[in-house]
């Protein structure tokens, strides 16, 4: 079989690391310790526009390094990497992207072949397969750092941030400039972006992260997602207004460098609502949809101001908004395939404020249009397993959801019954946990607390599971353990990141400390 050209980056120029959303980059450097992993491709050309792809990724402004990587695909549509790690918004288009990968990952170097196989084995639930991968890199490239990286990367999708972490350290062993390694230690003691797994309160060490980011900054000074950050960290101590100081740094250095700034505003957003002030919150909101660059990023900024009706209990809010997104999607230039799958996302909100304000016939029907959305994703795309299995899951578990809701608790476990029918197979931890959490609820609702602890056990903690959180708390003071259940509450009474959990329970947490 013949070999692609093994192109192999100047060690004082870039370095392959990991990236938070199971996509990995490379990394400026400054030591001559740490040896590059090998990257392949037939143009030198293309290289130049991966690597300045990757650039931009490293600053966190994912929306421009497909720019680059599209380039880099017509003048080499084989290249691996570009295609594995490309930022894809569009199903049909990343799978056809993942394909080229999986089909290429024979003819470059062991390292490229590991990283293909990392991935499908991340997305295909083979968690343990994932970190003997991750061993084998290391074993293999034991003196650069982006192995430890990636081993410490597989670590982390079990949630297991001790073997993650010891990783990342071994990274920075040799590359105490390695920006990934530091972002991903980071992200396990604050709040970074939305929908990651950080470790549980108690372990965090805020301090550490505070450190950490000054570090970043320091490395890479022109990047304003490092700023955003040291926000962030101000932010998850309530301190809106140093918050708003480091916010504005990140959004100065954003339009100096004429690069995309919908996120910083939408974050602007987030810590306006938080404070109080959700009239101008909302202003940002709408600033921020207005300066998204693409579609997707368009639909994630909407998504937020939905959610922050949400916050502050405005059901009718939140659906009025996310009927007007409904009457504009179909004009954004989606393929069938990503039309439905933000549909979903639209829809999905719609379905949580028709719940939680007990519009029992209302949320069944946008439950059955949610059903009705994947069918039509599904039938959009080549048939997988996988996906497939997937949107099972989301069936099963959604209408279990709404059975307990509305307190058909006998409908609501058989529902469960079929959703651990599947998850049980799946070899991932974290699988299980919406159905043990949802059994929890049926048996606090059904008055049996302590029976409901079983269940909502140490696993549901309020950094990651903030919706369920909150019943674990109810549970906790109807069995009088009064002192847990109001640190619970506190926690999430004073959540200040925007998820679609928090939205529903951060007001009534505060209720219950009154």
């Amino acid at each position: 079989m013949n070999q692609r050209k093994i192109v192999v980056l100047s060690l004082s120029f870039f370095l392959l690391v990991g990236c938070a959303q199971k996509q990995d980059v490379l990394l400026p450097v400054s030591t001559t310790s740490d040896v590059p992993l090998p990257v392949s491709t037939t143009s030198p050309e293309a290289l130049e526009l991966f690597n300045a792809g990757i650039k931009h990724q490293l600053n966190h402004d994912f929306l421009l390094q497909p720019q680059y990587f599209q380039k880099a695909l017509v003048l080499d549509p084989d290249f691996v990497l570009a295609n594995l790690w490309i930022n894809e918004s569009d199903p049909a288009k990343w799978l056809e992207h993942f394909e080229k990968a999986k089909a290429g990952k024979d003819k470059v170097s062991e390292a490229e072949r590991i990283l293909v196989d990392m991935a499908v084995a991340n997305v295909e639930d083979r968690t343990k397969d994932a970190i003997k991968l991750g061993e084998e890199l290391v074993q293999k490239y034991p003196n650069s750092s982006d192995s430890y990286v990636y081993l410490g990367n597989a670590f982390r999708g079990i949630n297991d941030f001790d073997g993650a972490e010891e990783n990342y350290k071994k990274a920075l062993e040799i590359n105490p400039e390695n920006l990934r390694a530091l972002w991903q230690i980071t992200s396990h003691h604050m709040n970074v972006y939305n929908g990651q797994v950080m470790r549980p309160k108690e372990e965090q060490d805020r301090s550490l992260a505070g450190r950490y980011i000054e570090r970043m900054i320091e490395i890479s000074p022109d990047a304003g997602s490092f700023h955003q950050m040291r926000g962030n960290l101000f932010r998850a101590e309530s301190d809106f207004e140093s918050a708003k100081k480091w916010y504005r740094d990140a959004l100065e250095i954003k339009e100096s460098q004429d690069v995309p700034k919908a996120g910083i505003l939408g974050v602007v957003a987030h810590n306006l609502l938080f404070n109080g002030e959700v009239e101008e919150a909302h202003n940002y909101y709408d600033s921020s949809i207005e300066a998204s660059v693409r579609p997707s990023q368009k639909i994630g900024q909407w998504t937020f101001k939905i959610q922050a009706y949400l916050f502050v209990d405005d059901y009718h809010g939140a659906i009025k908004a996310a009927d007007e997104l409904l009457s504009q999607i179909n004009d954004f230039g989606f393929s069938d395939s990503e039309l439905y799958q933000n549909k979903r996302q639209v829809e999905f909100r719609k379905f949580l404020a028709f719940a939680h304000n007990k519009e029992q016939e209302k949320a069944y029907d946008s439950m059955m249009l949610l059903k009705n959305y994947r069918n039509k994703q599904m039938s959009s795309l080549e048939y997988d397993e996988i996906r497939e299995r997937n949107f099972k899951i989301l069936d099963a578990q959604q209408e279990a959801w709404y059975y307990l809701l509305f307190g058909e608790y006998e409908k609501a476990n058989s529902k469960l019954e079929d959703l651990y029918a599947i998850v049980s197979k799946i070899d991932n931890p974290t699988a299980i946990v919406n159905y043990r959490a949802m059994k929890g609820m049926i048996h606090l609702f059904s008055g049996d607390a302590q029976k409901a602890l079983e269940y909502l056990d140490d696993t549901i903690e309020t950094e990651n599971y903030q919706y369920y959180s909150y019943y674990k708390a109810l549970a906790l003071k109807a069995t009088e353990k009064d002192e847990e259940a109001s640190s619970i509450f506190y926690d999430l009474a004073n959540y200040n990141f925007n998820g679609w959990g928090a939205s529903l329970v951060r007001s009534l947490s505060k209720e219950q400390l009154e």
